[in-house]
């Protein structure tokens, strides 16, 4: 099998597996403070550090509605088959780079993988990110490059595949809806306070003293509780969340 097949057969099958991705590195996250917990910082560190941890998740939050926020229905979805999509997106962020989504994804876990303090750790996300979604990618490519053919290859001719080119932005076509992304975000900025919330108790436990209350973390862990059950209620139960052709 030549390369280009085989590249594309590997990103088809991490496509629909890409679900566990966030689940190993969440398990490689509480290894690395098990085995390697960061020295304590002071209270003013400690909170400037988690923010920027969490700005920088956040940010690729934020990337990730925007974009599906202002896409039309069928495409930049959670597909676990294969890649499809029956339009081509060239505005908005995809008017500046080819995988807006995945992007924000890399801002999520690098965020989150700072909060163990390692940068051996942070290596180990990157590199596990790049090998994982490059294939990922060539083989969206790949269904893209067969469908929409010239199309494509001029998209693709003038816009990264990752690190954007903000000079090219070019307005979305379509308004914002904030329906599409409870609908279709709710599990994502859930699971970044969980996360961050499991680190901050984790690191109580492993340093063998008395864990503490962390009012903040409760507080913002029980918002986020309530909105996600609220927005899966609201998308299983109702038609609410639904928008015509998005």
């Amino acid at each position: 099998m030549a390369l280009q097949e085989e590249l594309e057969r590997d990103g088809v099958r991490l496509f629909k597996q890409r679900s566990h991705f966030p689940l190993i590195l969440v398990v490689l996250l509480g290894v690395e403070l098990w085995l390697a917990p960061a020295a304590p910082l002071p209270a003013w560190a400690e909170a400037a550090w988690t923010g920027l941890c969490l700005a920088i998740a956040f940010v690729g939050e934020w990337i990730r509605a925007y974009t599906v926020g202002r896409v039309p229905g069928g495409t930049s979805a959670r597909q676990t088959r294969a890649p499809a999509g029956g339009t081509l997106n060239t505005s908005g962020f995809y008017s500046v780079v080819r995988h807006p989504l995945y992007l924000g994804n890399f801002l999520i876990w690098a965020g989150l993988a700072l909060l163990a303090r390692s940068w051996r750790f942070e290596l180990i996300v990157v590199l596990a990110f790049w090998v994982y979604y490059e294939r990922i990618m060539y083989a969206e490519e790949a269904y893209l490059r067969r469908s929409f053919g010239a199309a494509f290859q001029e998209w693709a001719a003038r816009t990264p595949a990752f690190l954007p080119a903000l000079r090219q932005w070019r307005p979305p076509e379509l308004p914002f809806s904030w329906r599409v992304v409870v609908r279709r975000e709710h599990s994502s900025a859930f699971a970044i306070v969980v996360i961050y919330a499991a680190v901050v108790y984790a690191r109580d436990l492993l340093a063998g003293g008395p864990v503490g209350t962390h009012a903040v973390v409760l507080a913002a862990l029980g918002v986020s509780l309530a909105l996600f059950l609220v927005a899966v209620y609201l998308t299983r139960r109702t038609r609410l969340l639904n928008v015509p052709g998005r």
